[in-house]
C-alpha cells in the first residue's frame, strides 16, 4: 500500500475543507432566501393582520363614540325634559325641602344674563322659574319657559328688576296683583286681583291657604330674598343696548311695532345694516343710548340693591349675589351652585341633596351645554340671533370694536358713573392698558 505523502494529504485537507466551504455556503443561502420568504409572508401576514386590527379599532372607538354620543344626549335629552312646578303645600312644610315660604326673586340689570341663569337653574335643580314679565313670547314658546308670567309658589324662583320689587313685591305676595300681557298695547300691566274675592276663578294659580298662611305666619321681613346677579358692566350694557336698538329698529319698520318679537340676540356682535352700514350713525346712536337710557338705569339698579338692603338688612339668608361670570367658569362653578342651594333648600334636604350624585349632575348640565348648546331649542330661544354672522356680506359690530370707537375721556366718564357700583365686585374701566382714568 502505497504511503500519502505530505502533500497529498494537504491537497485532500484542503478539498475537503473546500467542499465543506461550498456545503455550508449553499446551505446558508437556502436558509437565508427562505428565511427571506418566510420574513415576506410574515410581513404581509402581519401588515394584512394590523390594518384589519385598526380597521377594528377605529370600528369599535365609532360605535364606541356614537354609543357614548347617544348616552350622553339622552342623559341631556333627560335632563332639558325633566323639569316641573312646585306644589304649593311644598312650600309650607317646615322640614320640607324649600327653605324660602316665599318664592324668592332674581334680581339683575337688563342684559345680565338673567334668563340663561334661570335655564342652568331649571336644568339643574328642576324646577320651572318665574318673572313678573309676560312679553316675552319667545321664551314663552320657543324657549319653553313654562313659567314665563308665573309669579306665585309654584316656581323656584321669580325674575324681577329691583325696582318693580320696591314697589310691588308685597301686593304679588298677597296675590293682590296679577301680571298679563295686554293684548293691544303689549305693555305690562298690573292688574288688580284679589284671591280671596275671586277663589273661584283664580284657585289653580293663587293658592287660598298658601296666602292665608304666608299672611298669618311668615313674618313680613321673611318675605323677601333675592339672588342679585351681578354682571361685568361693558357686557350687561352692550347686551341691553342690543335689546333697545332691536326695539327701535323695529319701530322704525314698523310703526304699530308692539313687542312683536321681543328682545334682540343675545350675541357678541351687531349688524351694521341697522344703521345703513355707517359706522358715525352707530357710535352716535350707542352713545346717545348709552348716556341717556342704559347707565342711568344700571345705576338705579345699584340703588334700588342698596335701598333693598337698607330696608330689610344684610342677612345672607335674604340676599345672594352671584357674579354671572362664575356662573361658566370652572374654578367658580361647583362653588356658585353650592352656595345657590344652601340658599334655596332647607339643610334636611341638603344633606341628601348635597351627594356625590349632585357634583355629577352638575358636572354633566354644564357638559350638555357645551356638547349640545347648537341643538338646544331653549338655549337658542334665549339668544335668539337674528342674523347670521357667517354672512361675508354684511359687516358685524362686536363689543370690543364699539367701545373702541370711543376716546379714553369718554369711556372713562362712563366709568366715574359706574365704578363706585361695580369696583366692588372686581371689575375694571374697559380697557384699563388704554383708558387710563385715576
Amino acid at each position: 500500500m502505497a504511503v500519502l505523502t505530505w502533500a497529498s494529504r494537504t491537497r485532500i485537507l484542503l478539498l475537503l475543507i473546500g467542499m465543506i466551504v461550498l456545503y455550508w455556503v449553499t446551505v446558508v443561502d437556502v436558509w437565508e432566501e427562505r428565511t427571506r420568504e418566510v420574513q415576506l409572508y410574515d410581513n404581509k401576514y402581519e401588515n394584512e393582520y394590523e390594518k384589519k386590527w385598526t380597521a377594528w379599532i377605529k370600528e369599535a372607538n365609532e360605535k364606541s363614540r356614537i354609543e357614548k354620543e347617544e348616552e350622553k344626549r339622552a342623559r341631556c335629552e333627560k335632563i332639558r325634559n325633566d323639569t316641573k312646578l312646585i306644589k304649593w303645600e311644598e312650600k309650607m312644610k317646615d322640614n320640607g325641602r324649600f327653605k324660602k315660604k316665599v318664592t324668592p326673586y332674581l334680581l339683575s340689570f337688563a342684559g345680565s344674563g338673567n334668563s340663561i341663569t334661570r335655564l342652568l337653574l331649571e336644568y339643574i335643580y328642576g324646577y320651572y322659574t318665574g318673572s313678573i314679565y309676560t312679553n316675552d313670547k319667545i321664551l314663552k314658546k320657543q324657549g319653553k319657559f313654562e313659567g314665563e308670567g308665573l309669579v306665585n309658589s309654584s316656581v323656584l324662583i321669580i325674575k324681577m328688576h329691583p325696582i318693580h320689587c320696591l314697589t310691588i313685591w308685597d301686593k304679588i305676595i298677597y296675590g293682590k296683583y296679577v301680571p298679563y300681557r295686554h293684548k293691544e298695547s303689549g305693555k305690562i300691566i298690573f292688574d288688580s286681583i284679589s284671591i280671596i274675592e275671586n277663589a273661584d276663578t283664580n284657585i289653580s294659580l293663587y293658592d287660598i291657604p298658601y296666602y292665608k298662611y304666608i299672611y298669618n305666619d311668615v313674618p313680613s321681613l321673611n318675605r323677601i330674598s333675592a339672588i342679585v346677579l351681578i354682571r361685568n358692566p361693558w357686557d350687561s350694557m352692550f347686551s341691553a343696548y342690543q335689546l333697545i336698538a332691536h326695539e327701535l329698529q323695529e319701530k322704525d319698520r314698523h310703526p304699530n311695532f308692539r313687542y312683536k318679537s321681543y328682545g334682540a340676540g343675545h350675541t357678541e356682535w351687531i349688524s351694521l345694516e341697522w344703521y345703513n352700514s355707517n359706522i358715525t350713525l352707530f357710535k352716535q346712536r350707542f352713545e346717545e343710548i348709552l348716556e341717556n337710557r342704559i347707565i342711568r338705569h344700571q345705576l338705579l339698579f345699584y340703588r334700588s340693591i342698596k335701598q333693598l338692603y337698607d330696608m330689610y338688612g344684610t342677612d345672607k339668608d335674604r340676599f345672594m349675589f352671584v357674579k354671572f361670570e362664575h356662573l361658566f367658569d370652572p374654578k367658580f362653578q361647583l362653588k356658585i351652585f353650592f352656595d345657590i342651594s344652601t340658599f334655596l333648600f332647607t339643610e334636611s334636604h341638603l344633606s341628601i341633596y348635597h351627594s356625590k350624585a349632585f357634583v355629577l349632575h352638575t358636572f354633566h348640565t354644564f357638559q350638555c351645554i357645551q356638547l349640545f348648546h347648537d341643538q338646544d331649542i331653549r338655549l337658542k330661544a334665549i339668544h335668539r340671533t337674528m342674523y347670521n354672522n357667517t354672512d361675508n356680506t354684511s359687516v358685524f359690530i362686536t363689543k370690543h370694536f364699539a367701545y373702541n370707537l370711543f376716546s379714553p375721556d369718554v369711556i372713562c366718564k362712563w366709568w366715574d358713573s359706574l365704578k363706585p357700583h361695580t369696583q366692588a365686585f372686581g371689575y375694571t374701566v374697559w380697557n384699563p392698558e388704554i383708558n387710563k382714568c385715576d
